[in-house]
């Protein structure tokens, strides 16, 4: 049996209701949208720079990513979507915590609330409305992993035996742009 895939290719005004699962491409903003047949859901809100794809600065709506991400099973998520998840030793997604080792380091944050097979994002921006970070230069706008269970905080854990691990950057009060470091250093 052959399968038929139908893509809409016209500018972002023109744009129609996409049915369930129709992909969108608008020539003149060069976004990617996907239907449900009720609503177009933004996949890519990406600009052409000598054939470098760049991600929205921020996502049109809240509790919203764009970027790398799997669907993982997560064990723990008391967080919600946002929440720091770090890898367990069964290959499961867990909440991550910056004050033991064992609970380190924070390698994907939640992108569904709850637990089960959820999508998790690896790398990309991330908004929530209720953020509010600080943007700047140098450590200013810098995001840690708290020591807050599935937490993320603008300061670095300083408690003897704490975990500084710099998960991202600011981009807006309520955008962060989720680059994990995979080093991180135990404060004595």
């Amino acid at each position: 049996m052959a399968n038929t895939v139908q893509a809409y290719r016209g500018t972002k005004a023109a744009l129609p209701t996409l049915a369930a699962g129709q992909f969108g491409f608008c020539t003149d903003t060069k976004e990617v949208y996907v239907g449900d047949g009720a609503t177009n859901h933004l996949l890519v809100g990406a600009t052409e720079l000598d054939d470098v794809i760049l991600l929205a600065n921020e996502p049109g709506t809240d509790d919203t990513g764009a970027g790398h991400g799997i669907s993982a099973t997560v064990d723990a998520n008391a967080t919600g979507v946002g929440a720091a998840l770090h890898l367990a030793a069964d290959g499961h997604y867990e909440e991550a915590d910056a004050s033991a080792a064992t609970t380190v380091p924070c390698t994907a944050l939640a992108l569904e609330a709850g637990t089960g097979t959820k999508k998790v994002l690896l790398s990309g921006v991330l908004r929530n409305d209720g953020w509010a970070w600080t943007t700047g230069p140098g450590t200013a706008g810098l995001i840690y992993l708290s020591t807050t269970t599935g937490a993320l905080t603008q300061t670095a854990p300083s408690g003897d035996g704490d975990m500084i691990q710099v998960v991202g950057y600011a981009i807006t009060d309520d955008v962060m742009m989720f680059n994990p470091q995979l080093h991180w250093i135990e404060h004595a």
